[in-house]
Parts: structure tokens; C-alpha cells; sequence
């Protein structure tokens, strides 16, 4: 609507005047400014790292036990634990990519 102004004031008997459509606009503005303010606030763009670090952390706390569980010795186990780091940061530099190719350009 604003767009199709042709001017973005008029005069009355009482003055120059803003037009409401212009003030409406500035006033949605101003809202989206605060969201997008709240928004940086809560970190939502940390989150999935936080997530994905504390999922790792994870894996690397359980995977000693799940070795002894199965009887994994201690030579293996140590083998396994560079091949089980790449393979994570393989899934990880997958999931990246995947989330680049979902998001809008």
C-alpha cells in the first residue's frame, strides 16, 4: 500500500499530515526489529551445535563401556576410537551440507 502512495503526507484544515499507511508500516517495523532483537537473544543459531556437542560427548562416555560390554579388548578399543571420531565428524560435515541445501537462498 505504501508503495502506491503518491505522496507519503497530505494537508488538511489543520496541517500537514503522515499518512497511516506510512505509520503502520513504521510501527510493523519496529515490532519485527524487537523479534529479530529477541530472537539473537535466545541464541536459536547455537543451539544445533550445542546439541550435536553434547550428543558427542555422549557417544564418548558410552562407547567405552559398550566395548567391555561386549569384550572388546583393551587394544581394540582403542583402534576403534579414531575410526568411530572420523565417522562422526563425517555424519556431522553431512548434516551441515544437508541443512545448506534446505535453506532458502
Amino acid at each position: 500500500m505504501v508503495n502506491e502512495l503518491e505522496s507519503l503526507r497530505y494537508e488538511t484544515e489543520f496541517g500537514e499530515q503522515l499518512r497511516s499507511e506510512v505509520a503502520l508500516l513504521e510501527r510493523a517495523m519496529d515490532r519485527c526489529e524487537r523479534v529479530l532483537v529477541a530472537m539473537a537473544r535466545l541464541n536459536i543459531d547455537e543451539r544445533p551445535t550445542r546439541v550435536s556437542e553434547a550428543q558427542g560427548k555422549l557417544v564418548v562416555e558410552v562407547a567405552p563401556g559398550a566395548f567391555a560390554d561386549i569384550g572388546l579388548n583393551p587394544e581394540l578399543q582403542e583402534a576403534v576410537r579414531p575410526a568411530i571420531a572420523r565417522r562422526l565428524r563425517m555424519a556431522a560435515a553431512g548434516e551441515r551440507e544437508r541443512r545448506e541445501l534446505e535453506e532458502p537462498h
